[in-house]
C-alpha cells in the first residue's frame, strides 16, 4: 500500500483537487493501456448525472470534475462498453459502493459475467463520505432554499461543508447538516470511506490545496501510476498526511456502524 500526493504536470481546467485521476486515464488512452473508461459525468446545463463510455483522452480532460450525486446505472455504461462495443481492456471509475459490485464482479464464477471480468482492466475509487440524491440537491434544497438555478453553477466542493461557485464569481455555503435529507438512503450504511476494493483510491483528504492523494492498492494500480509519471504526464510529491485520512474513515465507521444496527 502507498500513499502518495499527486497532481497532474498539464492543464486541466475543471479538475477539482489535483486532477491526478484525469491524469493517469489520460495517459492510459494515450499509451493504449486502456480502450475506455467508464465514468459518471454530468450535463453542463442540468448537472444532472449520468454514466458514460469515454474513448478520448482530450474528452476525459473536458469531464474532469468531482460528481456529488452519483445515483446512476454506472454499470450499464459497462454494458455498453463491453457487451456492446467489445471494448476489451476498461478502467472504471467509480464510488465504493459501485466499486464493490465490480470486485463481486471480478471474482465471480458466473458465465455471464466472466466478459466483464476480463475486461475490466484497473478500477480507481473516488474517497467519498456520502452522496446525494439529484432531485432532493439540486431542484430541492439549491433551487427552492438557496434560490440557485443548475445553470448557475460552476462547480460544487464538499470539504466538511457544501461550497457552490456560481458563474457569475460569487458563493454559496451549505452547512451538511442541512443535507441529510438529501443523502441517498444506501450511504447512510456505507463504512467504506477510501474504496477499499479499488486498484488506486483518490481523494483531496490528506494532501496539501491542489493535490490529489493517492493510495496505490495493487501491482495493476502502480504499473498506471508508474506509466503516467515516465511520460511526464502525473507528478508525485511527499508528505500524504495518513491520520487525517484515517480520521475521516474511522468518522464514517462510527457514524454509520450505528445505524446499521
Amino acid at each position: 500500500l502507498e500513499l502518495i500526493p499527486a497532481k497532474a504536470a498539464f492543464d486541466i481546467p475543471r479538475r477539482q483537487s489535483g486532477g491526478a485521476v484525469t491524469a493517469i486515464l489520460a495517459n492510459a488512452l494515450d499509451e493504449g493501456l486502456i480502450d475506455a473508461v467508464v465514468t459518471v459525468t454530468e450535463d453542463r446545463w442540468s448537472l444532472k448525472p449520468s454514466s458514460v463510455v469515454i474513448t478520448r483522452s482530450d474528452v476525459l480532460v473536458q469531464q474532469a470534475g468531482s460528481r456529488y450525486s452519483w445515483w446512476v446505472p454506472l454499470l450499464a455504461a459497462l454494458k455498453n462498453a463491453i457487451v456492446e462495443r467489445k471494448f476489451r481492456r476498461v478502467a472504471v471509475v467509480g464510488v465504493p459502493c459501485a466499486v464493490q459490485a465490480l470486485a463481486r464482479i471480478r471474482a465471480s464464477n458466473n458465465d455471464l459475467l466472466r466478459p466483464y471480468a476480463k475486461s475490466i482492466r484497473l478500477v480507481i475509487g473516488l474517497f467519498c463520505t456520502e452522496t446525494f440524491d439529484y432531485t432532493a440537491l439540486i431542484q430541492g434544497k439549491i433551487l427552492t432554499q438557496y434560490k440557485t438555478e443548475s445553470h448557475e453553477i460552476r462547480r460544487m466542493d464538499v470539504r466538511g461543508k457544501l461550497e457552490i461557485q456560481k458563474q457569475d464569481g460569487s458563493a454559496t455555503t451549505i452547512p451538511l447538516a442541512e443535507l441529510e435529507t438529501c443523502i441517498r438512503k444506501g450511504c447512510h450504511t456505507c463504512t467504506d470511506l477510501t474504496v477499499v476494493m479499488a486498484d488506486i483510491s483518490a481523494g483531496s483528504v490528506g494532501s496539501p490545496a491542489g493535490m490529489t492523494t493517492l493510495v496505490i492498492r495493487t501491482p495493476v494500480g502502480k504499473g498506471f501510476v508508474d506509466s503516467a509519471v515516465r511520460n511526464a504526464r502525473l507528478a508525485l510529491g511527499s508528505g500524504a498526511d495518513a491520520a487525517a485520512i484515517e480520521k475521516l474513515a474511522s468518522a464514517k465507521i462510527r457514524k454509520n456502524s450505528r445505524k446499521r444496527s
